[in-house]
């Protein structure tokens, strides 16, 4: 993958600080900015803090947690069984990490006093739109609760919103994938904490759940943030082989009643938005 064009410079801002990475914002909120980094990846900080830089906005790194390095799962994080019948596969070391990474920011950012939060992965990288887009969902806050900011793939938006020109806020109508680039209010956050354990998905499949947390999921369209820098991933070093197709008929069935309610809740969503 061939890395974006770098961001031109942004001007100075009387409301950084870079002491405790939270920015006051044009309309009075607050915004967290934590990145989530292995100790074992130092250059992907420091590629990372100068996109921020850039961007002009203050972070803080969280020290993510490396599952390969853990001796075992922390009690009651991980249900292997629920694992297993929902994915297909074995729990992967690198997946547990970057889910117990992701709960480890939110909470985090529930014990410190922003308003709202972008939640990054150290492998992305925020296009030249970027600060405009964070800035226009902070000024549409009452229409979210979850913002994604990158996937893999579109999701199959319905827009609600127009951010700025170029960008729309939207339901998804199918997964997206990726969570490198992510924004949560406070309700938010402290809900997704509270119903995402233990671990029975991939982090980025739990995520878009959000019928099962009770909050309003939305995507933006198009992504503002690459989904990966081209680094090599700290995630995917033994991933797991799929279980057989017999042991896997649980995953599709679960699969099959996951989609219909994706498209129950989208759909949903979108009526309560053009309503609103």
């Amino acid at each position: 993958m061939t890395p974006p064009e770098p961001l031109p410079a942004a001007a100075p801002d009387p409301g950084l600080d870079a002491g405790d990475g939270i920015w006051t914002t044009p309309s009075g909120g607050t915004l967290a900015t934590l990145v989530i980094n292995l100790d074992r990846s130092p250059e992907r900080l420091a590629a990372m803090g100068e996109r921020l830089r850039l961007l002009g906005l203050p972070w803080r790194r969280v020290q993510a947690v490396d599952g390969p390095a853990l001796p075992g799962w922390p009690p009651g994080s991980v249900d292997e069984a629920g694992y297993a019948r929902w994915h297909g596969k074995p729990v992967a070391a690198g997946e547990v990490g970057c889910y117990l990474s992701h709960l480890k920011a939110l909470r985090a950012f529930v014990d410190g006093g922003a308003s709202h939060l972008l939640l990054l992965e150290d492998d992305a990288w925020p296009g030249p739109g970027c600060r405009a887009v964070v800035e226009a969902l902070l000024r549409e806050a009452r229409r979210w609760d979850v913002v994604k900011l990158s996937g893999f793939h579109r999701g199959s938006p319905v827009a609600v919103a127009e951010l700025v020109p170029g960008w729309r806020l939207a339901v998804p109508f199918s997964r997206q994938g990726n969570t490198a680039a992510l924004m949560f209010n406070r309700a938010a956050a402290q809900a997704a904490l509270q119903a995402m354990a233990p671990m029975r998905l991939p982090y980025d499949h739990a995520l878009e759940r959000p019928w099962s947390y009770g909050q309003r999921l939305r995507i933006v369209a198009p992504s503002p943030v690459h989904a990966q820098d081209g680094s090599p991933s700290t995630i995917s070093g033994g991933r797991t082989r799929k279980f057989r197709w017999v042991q896997r008929l649980p995953t599709h069935a679960f699969r099959v009643r996951n989609e219909a309610q994706r498209l129950a809740w989208a759909l949903g969503q979108w009526l309560s938005a053009r309503s609103s």
